[in-house]
């Protein structure tokens, strides 16, 4: 992920049963993004509908970016 090391944080949302249920997988699959990428500190967090929103913003990204 050396892609990532010019960006001080990242945000991912991650939407599914597994990531909200599974009591250990938050501090889990954080842990794994740190050990990729230490430079960057990387939080993934819950998010219902996150497709629908990822795709919003990306809709609203390029609209803007052209």
């Amino acid at each position: 992920m050396d892609h990532l090391s010019y960006l001080k944080v990242v945000n991912v949302a991650c939407d599914g049963s597994l990531f909200r249920k599974h009591p250990k997988m938050p501090r889990l699959v954080n842990g794994f993004l740190g050990a990729l990428s230490p430079a960057t500190k990387a939080k993934v967090f819950d998010a219902e509908q996150a497709s629908s929103v990822g795709v919003a913003f990306m809709a609203a990204v390029v609209g803007n970016s052209t």
